[in-house]
Formats: C-alpha cells, structure tokens, sequence
C-alpha cells in the first residue's frame, strides 16, 4: 500500500495516514471490532512533529489526552471504523445526549436523519 487515492465513501474522510494507527476504544480501553462505535484513539508513539504539547500547559495535555488510555492519544471524537479500514467520525464524545439511561451520539441521529 501506497499513498494512492481511496475510493471515496460518503462520511468518511478516508483511511489513516500512514504513520497514524487509529484505533475505536470502549470505556474500557479495549479496541472495538469493526462498525462499533467508541472512542477514536491514536497509538502512541505519535509521528515526529504530531502535539508535543499544549502552549503553556503541559499538564492539561496529559490530563486531557493522555491519561484516559494509557499508550494512546485520546481525540475526543466519537466514531468507528469499518470493515474496509475507513474512519468515520459521528461527533465529540461529550456530545451526547442522555436518554432512559441510553447515550445516544449526535452525529448517529444526523447520520439515522440522511439516510435514504
């Protein structure tokens, strides 16, 4: 595999960079099978160049991105990646909306809204 173009996928920016291993946790921090919603996570170590920190507060970066899964760098997105490797983002993960003890995401409603 190169850097060729990828067939285009309605809602999907497309495949990870290379360099990237972009993985779909649950609460737990286990990876989640393919078409099974969570949070988007990146591996670490992240590619040279890629948030070293934030300005003036490192210790925000750690608490916020780092720490919730150790060994990976927490986006903040919600969304899962399917059978053909393609990543789809369904929105942040604190937008969510609580209903009878069920977190519905945002962008589940908007996708469920355009469908055909």
């Amino acid at each position: 595999m190169g850097l060729e173009a990828f067939p285009f996928k309605p809602g999907s920016p497309t495949k990870a960079v290379p360099g990237y291993c972009v993985e779909i946790l649950d609460g737990d921090g286990v990876a989640m099978p393919p078409n099974q919603e969570g949070a988007v996570a990146i591996r670490l170590p992240l590619p040279p160049g890629s948030m070293l920190t934030l300005w003036n507060d490192e210790a925000r970066l750690k608490d916020t991105y780092l720490t919730r899964y150790p060994g990976y760098y927490l986006t903040g997105d919600g969304g899962y990646i399917d059978e053909d490797e393609y990543i789809f983002i369904m929105g942040r993960i604190d937008d969510v909306i609580i209903v009878a003890g069920h977190n519905l995401s945002t962008g589940s409603m908007e996708e469920g809204l355009v469908e055909p």
